[in-house]
């Protein structure tokens, strides 16, 4: 007769030395206690755990499956089995039994976290997200149902509560690497990848050898401006999993990004020869060939993905889309927009494809169509705009940088006169500008860079106090001061090494930092862009930006919001700012181009260059939002582009006021 309080002593015995990762002794425990009970339901799936944990998947679902049969109705043994059946990946038999698990107790949690990663893996996202809430509601606290139920709403464009869900998985564990990996996508999607980047940090740093996380945190970085640290993380990513072609996908990106069309090409061609004629591939190596002046080749690669399909993928028809319009080819590409733009493609997630349908409308001349597409593109890209958050920041800004501090502070900055700052709002001509002075042989082009924005952020840490930015800057000594003017110069220096080159930065929201800049850089230049506000507005609702720190952009009534406030903080900068800036306005730019250029050139003490009349021949890259605009010769086509949309911008004119909207 068996001894059952020694069975169970064995069993616990057994489980112990499982738990302490004793695999032998644990084995040992659990073959001993069926030497005495062959019968023993426990003992089998005890065996089973250990199979699984050396990876002898069928060998666990045997031993699970006769656990099972002992105990028909146990949904312990059933979730086992039917987790080692899906380690073999047999998914429907594996879902069978979860199936099972369920019959026995509808609430059984990890019975329906299982089926609804099935229904991930199967892309069932719909079916996921309606099983998974299940599972949080039987789970609460469980972060694996709340992480795999962000990743689904994720994918079917629920970002909002996807963000919400992730957070939910962290908060219960912050070190759930599922639920940061969803948290920082989500952001990532959300348009907020500054925000995703501490994420993704501590993601990578839980754990190192996952080539996925390498890769999100890449595309993190080069979504925040930080292409070099961008390239690094993708090549970690790569050299973990050489033949991701996802990995080598966006490393063709990110080197597209800083206008290394050949290395980027490689890169592509090199997942394309794991993937021959994958779409997204396919869509990848047209824009990279697109960015880099090839339009022709890019145009002939995508076509036939487009007339030989019935259904498009989103990217390629982004793709597609694009070069359509700088192929001349708008008329027929809008003929595949109507057949192309429903159904699965009215997901949250393709947001991007209403933006450049609107743009492809607006160059036939069909306004009102184009703004449907640009409106219904706003309403679904994920966005969030504070406006008291806002204010606050304008407001802190103004309260901090008074004349008086400006003279208390004079003369604790750098003597460099290298930096021209090109500020103003986007889409106000910054790039144009950018162009046009750097085509001069005394100036080296920059684009877009966050240093200043990094300054500001990490100035309490470099003063040693508390107090956040800007609020601290009263406490700004010399010392510190010459640290972040420091950084800044070797920043650029890394840039253009020839020291005798002035360096332009145009990163349009420094007008923010104007204060900041004024102390550190008391003989900078700050050339401030000017542009009809209706047409700035409008320009920045029309597209659709890929940097953080622009959600303003996707409402009118926001945008109103924002534009009056740069505009008022603008107004304090000339009374208190104790540097000159020049005021360039993009209509005379654009009417009178030889008058403005030299007027900017002088203001920045350059002599006049005739290479600044023919911007387009200097091989100044821009890799920001407006591209291919500034390739081509000064035109003024965008000049009072707002008349075609008039009827369409009630909230805007009212937001602004009829006195600054119509200015």
């Amino acid at each position: 007769m068996t001894n059952a309080g020694t069975d169970n002593e064995r069993l616990e015995l057994a489980d112990l030395h499982q738990g302490a990762g004793r695999l032998q002794e644990a084995e040992a425990g659990y073959r001993a206690v069926l030497a005495d009970d062959p019968e023993n339901a426990d003992a089998y799936n005890g065996l089973g755990l250990l199979a699984m944990r050396i990876g002898q998947h069928d060998v666990a679902g045997q031993l699970f499956g006769m656990a099972v049969e002992l105990a028909p109705g146990d949904t312990v043994f059933l979730c086992n089995q039917g987790t080692a059946l899906y380690g073999e990946s047999r998914l429907d038999e594996a879902r069978a039994v979860f199936e099972q698990a369920l019959a026995h107790d509808e609430h059984c949690a990890k019975a329906l976290l299982n089926i609804g990663i099935i229904h991930k893996a199967r892309r069932e996202y719909a079916q996921a997200t309606e099983v998974l809430n299940r599972a949080v509601v039987a789970a609460p606290r469980d972060p694996d149902a709340f992480a795999n139920l962000a990743e689904a709403l994720l994918e079917i464009g629920q970002h909002d509560s996807a963000e919400n869900i992730a957070r939910a998985a962290v908060n219960l564990d912050n070190r759930h690497v599922l639920g940061l990996f969803a948290l920082a996508s989500t952001l990532v999607a959300l348009a907020r990848p500054q925000e995703a980047l501490a994420w993704a940090k501590r993601l990578v740093r839980y754990a190192p050898g996952e080539a996925r996380f390498h890769r999100l945190l890449a595309e993190c970085l080069a979504h925040s401006g930080g292409h070099e640290q961008a390239y690094r993380e993708a090549r970690k990513a790569i050299a973990l999993a050489p033949e991701d072609t996802a990995g080598l996908g966006l490393m063709a990106e990110i080197l597209a990004g800083q206008g290394e069309w050949d290395q980027a090409q490689d890169a592509i061609e090199r997942a394309l020869a794991l993937k021959p004629g994958d779409d997204q591939l396919v869509s990848i190596k047209a824009r990279v060939l697109e960015r880099s002046g090839r339009k022709a080749e890019a145009f002939e690669l995508v076509r036939p993905l487009i007339e030989n399909n019935a259904t498009v993928a989103p990217g390629t028809l982004g793709a597609y889309l694009t070069l359509a319009r700088r192929m001349g080819e708008q008329k027929q590409a809008a003929e595949i927009v109507d057949r192309a733009m429903s159904g699965r493609l009215a997901s949250r997630s393709h947001y991007g494809l209403y933006f450049t349908a609107g743009q492809l409308y607006d160059d036939i001349g069909d306004y009102d169509r184009a703004f449907d597409f640009f409106r219904r593109g706003n309403e679904i890209k994920p966005r969030t705009y504070d406006r008291a958050f806002a204010e606050k920041q304008f407001d802190a800004v103004t309260t901090t940088f008074t004349k008086a501090l400006f003279e208390r502070l004079s003369g604790i900055g750098s003597d460099s006169r290298r930096p021209i700052f090109i500020v103003g709002m986007p889409r106000s001509g910054t790039s144009l500008t950018e162009q046009v002075i750097a085509s001069h042989p005394g100036v080296t082009a920059a684009g877009e860079l966050r240093e200043i924005q990094s300054i500001a952020n990490a100035l309490p840490d470099l003063m040693d106090v508390t107090t956040p930015y800007p609020e601290c800057v009263p406490e700004l000594t010399r010392e510190s001061a010459a640290k972040a003017a420091g950084q800044y110069l070797d920043f650029l220096a890394e840039l253009a090494p020839d020291e005798t080159l002035r360096v332009t930065d145009k990163m349009p929201q420094n007008f923010m930092h104007l204060g900041l800049i004024a102390l550190l850089f008391p003989n900078a230049r700050i050339i401030h862009c000017n542009r009809n506000p209706l047409d700035t507005c409008l320009s920045c609702y029309f597209q659709n930006f890929a940097a953080s720190g622009l959600q303003f952009a996707y409402d009118q009534d926001n945008l109103a919001h924002y534009y009056r406030h740069y505009r008022r903080l603008m107004a304090y900068w000339r009374e208190a700012l104790p540097l000159s800036i020049h005021e360039l306005h993009y209509e005379r730019l654009v009417s009178d181009p030889e008058l403005e250029i030299r007027r900017m050139l002088e203001f920045c003490d350059l002599p006049w260059d005739d290479a600044c009349l023919d911007h387009t021949r200097s091989g100044v890259r821009t890799l920001t939002a407006s591209y291919d605009q500034v390739r081509q010769p000064i035109y003024t086509k965008s000049k009072q582009r707002w008349r075609h949309y008039k009827k369409h911008l009630k909230p805007l004119i009212n937001g602004l006021g009829e006195a600054l909207a119509f200015e």
